[in-house]
């Protein structure tokens, strides 16, 4: 049940819409979804924060997470997309530019880099499968009406929350 109040200054006048919301498996799915994508927005932070204690440079990138992190607590379509954009950009850019890079290198110094090859492919499908969850949350609260939205941000009886994880 969700109550809404409702307030004209200029009358005082006060009126409190009580409106029976349904929870449908999308809503759910979205809550779950957003349970997960907070969890990542926060550990991805918490990088960013590490990565800028080295580098002034990586501080321009803390602000994407706490953007990710506040699409998720909101439910806000944009936030969240633009949280998706740039994951998969970071990603795609690191790829291309470590290949660029380990290309141009002289056969001794990418006998010397081999070892850094599997990390690299290893952190770019992690990355993949968190710009995946990004995606389907943005998909999951772009079919959901407002009403929907505000059921969620301001409901926890949400039943049987659980991580998803694919």
């Amino acid at each position: 049940m969700i109550e809404i109040d409702i307030t004209n200054n200029e009358h005082d006048y006060c009126e409190t819409i009580i409106s029976e919301i349904q929870v449908t498996e999308p809503m759910i799915q979205a809550f779950n979804l957003s349970r997960m994508v907070k969890m990542l927005s926060l550990i991805d932070l918490l990088f960013a924060l590490v990565f800028a204690m080295g580098n002034l440079f990586f501080f321009i990138p803390i602000f994407m997470p706490i953007v990710g992190f506040l699409g998720a607590v909101y439910y806000k379509k944009n936030y969240i997309l633009s949280y998706f954009i740039f994951i998969l950009g970071l990603t795609l850019t690191r790829a291309i530019l470590y290949v660029y890079i380990f290309i141009n290198l002289t056969t001794k110094e990418q006998n010397d880099r081999n070892q850094t090859l599997p990390l690299l492919m290893i952190s770019t499908i992690i990355e993949l499968w968190i710009s995946k969850i990004i995606y389907k949350f943005y998909v999951v609260i772009k079919k959901l009406s407002l009403l929907q939205i505000t059921h969620l941000k301001i409901s926890s009886n949400i039943t049987n929350p659980r991580l998803i994880l694919w």
